[in-house]
């Protein structure tokens, strides 16, 4: 089985749920962990490694996963967005529909575009062993804190490259900075850049 990087909500296809797996076991304690992460500033959560396993699908039908582990998380998550969702307006609903891309601030190709950027431990210290710092650091790509929505996606000779380059665009491609309409983006990003921050990384996320 080939194991691999995926973006959350990315194009899988749809998630299916064996009849084998257990029903959902979550309970108040569970959910508390998880929002507690979530609620506290500059904090991530992090969701752990899902299995998932590539379905063949048949010419014309939509391509499919089934989840081998990860089922628990994975229905949290849809829960807990679906209670979002359900806040929006009807005029905010379309808007996330039809405009907003989800990128990752820190490409998920970090080792072969930012590598020169050091790994940071929980401490906030250099991490100079190379597995454990490619263990932090893939845990941090995945976390809620390096993820923002922009209301177009970028070019893809923007998405992976350089902090700086994917904030100001480069010629015609534009860059995070246009595409950001959210509160939320602008100050925990552009307005942090404008200030002087002008390196992402673990401490960042």
């Amino acid at each position: 089985m080939e194991a691999k990087a995926i973006t959350f909500l990315g194009d899988e296809g749809a998630v299916q749920i064996p009849f084998f797996q257990r029903g959902y076991v979550w309970e108040k304690i569970n959910w508390e962990d998880m929002l507690t992460d979530l609620l506290e500033f500059n904090k991530s959560h992090f969701l752990g490694s899902l299995i998932l396993k590539q379905l063949t699908a048949i010419t014309g039908e939509q391509k499919s996963v089934l989840v081998i582990d990860g089922q628990q998380r994975l229905t949290t998550l849809s829960i807990l967005l679906k209670f979002i969702y359900e806040l929006f307006t009807p005029k905010m609903k379309r808007e996330l529909k039809y405009n907003y891309s989800l990128e990752h601030i820190m490409p998920q190709k970090w080792e072969e575009y930012w590598h020169v950027v050091p790994v940071y431990n929980e401490t906030g210290v250099e991490e100079t062993d190379h597995e454990k710092a490619k263990s932090i650091r893939y845990s941090k790509i995945y976390s809620l804190g390096n993820m923002t929505l922009l209301n177009s996606r970028l070019n893809t000779s923007l998405r992976n490259f350089i902090f700086k380059r994917k904030i100001e665009g480069e010629g015609r491609k534009k860059g995070i900075r246009h595409y950001s309409e959210l509160w939320i983006t602008k100050s925990d990003i552009i307005d942090k850049y404008d200030n002087g921050e002008k390196i992402w990384n673990e401490v960042s996320i």
